[in-house]
């Protein structure tokens, strides 16, 4: 297996350090600007390097898994960032949720570098990572991904090329908008009925037998009722996700009409300190606190 980097140790990056190892990657070189993230990935059996640029030197190919456009702008342009440093013939493989026309910058960057960059946004959440069962769409030169595939089949239970660097991220980004929809839809269905006087749980077997039914559904059924849940997808995400929905679109003269009120939503809920909530306790949220209660 060739020398791998992971950059960004979050969640979803501490779950792929696991994975990564567990399927015999030996030479797995990690970086997070946490130190304490670091150290919880060098306890998994992962070898930290000094930056950014370092990893991308020691790795044969990267991955990166951070959270916004503005902190991969940084992350890639600079100081010790990862276009500073020996970047020649490297394959760098970006699985944040960015927006597509920040996809298409950072390549440009690194092609004028000598490196390579292909799109790969990750769908699928901890679980799915560390049972090796994401779907990933891919974005980028078909031969740049299939350079990927020994590490990208470590991960997935597919790997889908879907057209340029961006194109890969812009599906996400319509992936993510119908989860958002579903969950607004959701929210304001279910406070619907309990204003009517019905039950969230009658309600929740109802949802689970309609033609909308899904597998998030049954799977945060209990969350729902009021349990206590692991944070998969968390709201501030899905928020930065509907923001970048909204900019690509508008960007593409797609009018986001839904997507802005989505986020406007979600929102209300990020501004009072529930942000790193999963995404199952917003409909709760909704309810609570976004509903003008008659006077």
């Amino acid at each position: 297996m060739k020398k791998i980097g992971l950059i960004g140790l979050g969640r979803m990056g501490h779950a792929m350090v696991k994975r990564l190892i567990s399927q015999g990657v030996e030479e797995l070189y990690v970086w997070d600007r946490d130190t304490a993230k670091i150290k919880t990935a060098k306890d998994a059996g992962a070898l930290p390097a000094a930056n950014a640029s370092d990893v991308v030197t020691k790795s044969d190919i990267t991955l990166v898994m951070i959270n916004d456009d503005a902190g991969a702008q940084v992350l890639y342009s600079g100081k010790d960032g990862i276009a500073s440093g020996a970047t020649k013939d490297k394959l760098i493989i970006e699985m944040s949720t960015l927006q597509p026309q920040t996809l298409q910058t950072l390549s440009a960057l690194l092609e004028s570098k000598g490196a390579k960059l292909i799109g790969v946004p990750m769908m699928g959440s901890i679980p799915t990572v560390l049972e090796g069962q994401l779907f990933l769409p891919a974005g980028g030169h078909a031969a740049d991904i299939e350079l990927a595939m020994p590490v990208l089949q470590l991960i997935s239970r597919k790997v889908k090329h879907v057209g340029g660097v961006g194109q890969a991220h812009a599906m996400k980004l319509a992936v993510n908008l119908t989860m958002a929809a579903y969950l607004q839809a959701l929210a304001e269905g279910m406070a619907l009925g309990t204003a009517q006087g019905l039950k969230i749980e009658d309600m929740l077997e109802i949802f689970a037998q309609a033609p909308t039914a899904n597998g998030w559904l049954n799977m945060k059924t209990a969350v729902l009722k009021g349990g206590a849940s692991d944070t998969t997808l968390d709201i501030s995400s899905l928020r930065k996700d509907m923001l970048n929905a909204v900019a690509a679109g508008s960007l593409a003269g797609v009018p986001m009409t839904m997507a802005s009120a989505i986020a406007t939503s979600l929102s209300g809920a990020v501004s009072s300190g529930i942000g790193g909530e999963d995404l199952a306790q917003f409909p709760k949220f909704f309810r609570e606190h976004l509903i003008q209660k008659p006077a």
